[in-house]
Order: structure tokens, then sequence, then C-alpha cells
């Protein structure tokens, strides 16, 4: 029985986290160029609450679809605080993936 607590345990400690996540797109950011031809100095940076309100999506469903690439990528704002470009979000909103 013991054994198999440490298996499971093992499984848990391999899923990806959102760090990990993030960590993928923002090499995957910086390998196309990063992001549109949106001037981002003038560009709102909207935090995740606003995204899934805007978007509908749980905070599960961004991530996973940042990694998978169909959803804009985030950046950082502190060490432990992300956003989007607010122009990411409108477009992926006209024509979402």
């Amino acid at each position: 029985m013991e054994h198999a607590g440490r298996e499971a345990l093992a499984v848990r400690r391999q899923r990806r986290k959102p760090a990990d996540l993030f960590r993928a797109a923002r090499e995957a950011d910086a390998a196309t160029g990063g992001g549109n031809s949106v001037t981002r100095e003038h560009d709102n940076i909207v935090r995740l609450p606003e995204v899934r309100r805007r978007t509908g999506l749980h905070r599960a469903t961004i991530y996973r679809k940042v990694a998978a690439g169909t959803f804009p990528t985030q950046i950082a704002i502190s060490t432990n605080c992300v956003g989007w470009y607010e122009s990411d979000i409108n477009e992926w909103v006209g024509s979402p993936r």
C-alpha cells in the first residue's frame, strides 16, 4: 500500500505546473519573434481575472491553450505576476482557435 502511494506522488510531481507552462510559452514566444505587430509601449496589460472574464475560460484552460500555442502568451510583470497584452486578447476573442 505504501509503495502505491509513492508512485502516485511521483506521478503528481511530474505534472507540469503553471510556471513550467509559462517558461515554455515564453521560450516559444522568443523563438517566433514575440507577439503581433502592435506597438507594445501603448498597449494595455490585462491580468488573469480580466482575461477570464473576457474569454469565458478557466485558468487551467488558458494555461493549457498557451502551452498548445492556441492562446496568446503572457508576459511577466514581476516575479509572481503575469498579464497579457490587451490587443492579443481582443484579437483572440474575435477569432478563437
